[in-house]
């Protein structure tokens, strides 16, 4: 496919997604020319290698050899590492937002919020936290850099500090949603229980409050939390 189409990536896309269509979501995942594999067994895998390899072939793809990982206990893929330990933030990522300097102007914050963006399915209350810096995004805001901004941007940075490494489902275990809202935002918090009892967490997710909706009563707000993250 000739390169600087501006269709290019997504019909690549679509094309590798019908050609790896019976395994797709069921033992690979793939992001444009990215592939991966992933089983619980090594026979099992061996099989499902086999089973994409011949899939590619079929359709005419080829693979360069020095750019193949096979079997491998942990990889890196879109930024973040991947073993059967869960998922965790690609050390880089974490050490872009640990050494960001103290913004001046609001360019360097939608720099740091969109770094911190990345990663918010790490941090819990992400949006309820950032909402001092998202104000000094809008337009015909005046420039204000206080103790509640500086709070906000320290405890971004140390949410990272110690971010979790967040576990992948699995079938035995039994699912847990936690919801909180505040007067800014909602929170919430997916994760597994397992047959021994250990609690284990998916992920985080949030979002702001637009205007009308943070005139709701208290209870009002924690039911919109639920729906919300039941959707």
């Amino acid at each position: 496919m000739p390169f600087g189409l501006r269709n290019a990536p997504s019909t690549f896309q679509r094309m590798v997604n019908h050609v790896l269509q019976p395994v797709l979501h069921k033992c690979c995942e793939c992001y444009l020319d990215d592939i991966v594999i992933y089983s619980s067994a090594f026979e099992q895998h061996y099989h499902n290698v086999q089973r994409v390899l011949k899939l590619l072939h079929q359709a005419g793809l080829t693979l360069k050899l020095e750019k193949c990982h096979f079997f491998k206990q942990k990889l890196e893929f879109l930024g973040y590492f991947i073993s059967s330990e869960g998922i965790q933030p690609q050390e880089s990522k974490i050490r872009a937002v640990q050494e960001f300097l103290t913004p001046k102007h609001p360019k360097q914050i939608h720099r740091f919020l969109g770094l911190c963006s990345w990663l918010k399915s790490f941090i819990p209350h992400f949006s309820d936290i950032a909402v001092p810096l998202y104000a000094l995004t809008k337009k015909k805001q005046r420039w204000k850099w206080g103790r509640t901004e500086q709070n906000a941007f320290d405890r971004l940075k140390s949410c990272l500090t110690r971010a979790p490494v967040l576990a992948l489902p699995t079938e035995e275990s039994t699912l847990e949603l936690y919801t909180d809202a505040s007067d800014a935002g909602l929170g919430a918090e997916l994760g597994q229980r397992l047959s021994d009892g250990t609690y284990q967490v998916l992920t985080y997710a949030s979002r702001t409050l637009p205007p009308p909706e943070r005139n709701y009563s208290t209870t009002e707000k924690e039911c919109l939390a639920l729906i919300w993250a039941c959707e």
